[in-house]
């Protein structure tokens, strides 16, 4: 008995030791997972924000807490990179946006994630909730008996920018076009564009850098911020504008209020219209204004070119008039001019180059004129100007380039007579035609006899065939009958299947340029997979439960965790893909591999 107690006695320090050295361990990864609220004390008619934030860690499988008595109105999350002296440090918070069901003090337990290996949890949050500090409205009902879709609009924005309200006619507008939102948004569609009535539109292709999720101040808050798409539009006409607003469907996940420790949600679609605009288009100068002016407002390059100088009858000379520059080029238009009566000119071929790739729409425009001399001599062409409203200067600008003396070897042409010249107008337009080739010797050449039917093999394939399978197909129904009448086996059998289908359509999209339905692709295949693989009900779908069912279904750790980084990756990339430091390709092979890893334990296991 002496013996244990003195064993004992020696142990219990030990112990009290392995158990400090954890404690710190846990703590020192604590450090780097850190629960935070905006507020202590939260009013009955508003929110409260909490944020779980993981620091310079390689974090896996957070998992948020139960938030009872608080309803989540849904979250967002965000990621940041900071290089100061030569160091970097990372962060990626999760967002909460709480409204409180009653008063009272709550403690907010804490959140749990995977750090370096580890379980980590963050410290809990102390929270008292007061009463509502503004009035109920007239019919009784106070802001907290609100409908769910209303309260998801007091965080979700359309917003339509324009770089100006008042500008000059045929000056162009920049209307950019965000998505402020601090819920959690799982897709939308565009179900109304505006009109443009009295407007020249042209979409500006964005890039991935410009479409990539950003944070910014709105009404006073921190919202997530998405820039999905821009309109250059260049007035027609002068006069006071209301611009209708943009309509979009989004479907937004809100988390359901049970006693499960897994969260579970359920999908909202709500429609968001953006706000009106007004636009006020003045009038350009009347001063100043040449008499060749035919609408050109911007900054513009002016180039005239003949292909030469000298020539003969009936041999065709050609001009180019080149206009390049920042402005309205589709309303671009040259003056005319008026060539020797000695001349036939052709309608132009006019060659238009629009680059959208910029804030501000610009190009150029190229008029190509086929000119027949119809008569010899020499002839002296005509000036060719341009005119244009530079926005800069608010002044008209002119550009001259002088016509050249042109000559024609051959007859001179008397009483501008064009019957007797060697080329009519409707043959030079043939010259362009192409005539194809009619083989006239071919020959057709009877098919040889064939033997006789009954003696090849193939009859007798074509004839047993048939009847072979009529004995074999019953067998075949017999062994299979009683697996297939089960629903949830076949979606099972068919899960690979159906998730390969998606990828090749994702594939299909990777060069696209549309990149919302590259990634939405690849996020419903893994869905999809999971979904039709274990069973799992549409309106169940969460990570966090995908997690748990992996687990309950023997799945490796290191291929639960690698679905877990990947849904992350993939949802983020639907509305910022600049952020997933990973390319489409890249995280296109990764949900393949992924998948088919998953496909090959549940088949080893089996």
């Amino acid at each position: 008995m002496k013996t244990v107690e003195r064993q004992l006695f020696f142990l219990q320090p030990m112990m009290m030791i392995m158990l400090l050295l954890g404690s710190f361990s846990v703590m020192a990864q604590s450090d780097n997972f850190i629960a935070t609220a905006n507020r202590s004390e939260v009013p009955m008619d508003a929110t409260l924000q909490v944020t779980y934030t993981i620091s310079n860690a390689n974090a896996k499988a957070f998992t948020p807490p139960n938030f009872t008595p608080f309803e989540s109105l849904g979250q967002s999350t965000s990621s940041s990179m900071n290089f100061i002296n030569g160091k970097m440090s990372q962060s990626k918070s999760y967002i909460f946006t709480l409204r409180p069901t009653q008063e009272g003090s709550f403690t907010i337990p804490p959140a749990g994630a995977i750090i370096d290996g580890k379980n980590v949890k963050t410290n809990p949050i102390e929270v008292k909730v007061v009463a509502a500090t503004s009035s109920q409205n007239n019919g009784g009902n106070s802001s907290n008996n609100k409908d769910i879709k209303d309260q998801i609009k007091d965080y979700l924005f359309l917003r339509a920018i324009p770089s100006k309200t008042s500008i000059y006619e045929g000056e162009q507008i920049t209307l950019s076009y965000k998505i402020l939102y601090r819920v959690d948004i799982r897709d939308y569609s565009i179900v109304k564009t505006p009109s443009y009535d009295g407007f020249l539109s042209h979409d500006i292709e964005l890039s991935d850098d410009k479409r990539a999720r950003k944070i910014e101040d709105f009404n006073g808050q921190q919202y997530n911020s998405i820039l999905f798409k821009q309109d250059a539009i260049f007035p027609t006409k002068p006069g006071s504008y209301t611009l209708d607003p943009m309509e979009a469907e989004f479907i937004v996940a809100v988390p359901r209020q049970t006693n499960s420790w897994f969260q579970q949600y359920e999908q909202h679609k709500v429609d968001v219209p953006s706000n009106a605009l007004k636009i006020n288009v003045k009038p350009l100068p009347l001063a100043g204004k040449p008499a060749n002016f035919t609408g050109a407002v911007g900054k513009f390059d002016f180039s005239v070119e003949y292909d030469k100088t000298e020539t003969k009858v009936d041999d065709p000379i050609t001009l180019k008039v080149k206009i390049s520059g920042n402005g309205n080029i589709k309303l671009l238009d040259i003056p005319d001019f008026e060539l020797p009566q000695s001349f036939e000119v052709y309608d132009p071929k006019i060659d238009e180059v629009i680059s959208k790739k910029s804030y501000t729409i610009g190009g150029s425009k190229t008029y190509e004129y086929l000119i027949i001399p119809r008569g010899g001599g020499e002839f002296q062409f005509p000036d060719i100007n341009f005119s244009y409203f530079d926005l800069a200067s608010e002044q008209y600008v002119s550009k001259n380039f002088p016509g050249p003396l042109v000559k024609v070897e051959g007859e001179a042409l008397e009483n501008n007579n064009f019957s007797n010249t060697g080329i009519s107008k409707e043959e030079i337009e043939l010259l362009s035609s192409d005539i194809k080739f009619i083989k006239t010797n071919a020959k057709l050449k009877a098919a040889s006899s064939s033997k006789n039917l009954i003696t090849k093999p193939i009859f007798h394939v074509l004839t047993w065939l048939p009847l072979l399978m009529a004995l074999l197909l019953p067998l075949i129904n017999s062994k299979h009958k009683k697996l297939y009448s089960d629903a949830v086996y076949v979606k099972g059998k068919k899960a690979h299947k159906e998730a390969a289908k998606r990828m090749n359509l994702a594939k299909k999209l990777l060069s696209s340029g549309d990149d919302k339905a590259f990634y939405n692709e690849i996020v419903k295949s893994i869905w999809g997979y999971l979904a039709d693989r274990f069973n799992i009900e549409s309106a169940d779908l969460s990570k966090t439960n995908a997690v748990k069912i992996l687990t309950q279904n023997g799945i490796s750790d290191n291929l639960i965790t690698d679905t877990a980084m990947l849904i992350d990756d993939c949802e983020m990339a639907v509305y910022a893909p600049s952020a997933i430091g990973k390319s489409k390709t890249e995280l296109l092979l990764k949900a393949e591999e992924l998948i088919q890893n998953l496909e090959k334990e549940i088949k080893s296991r089996s």
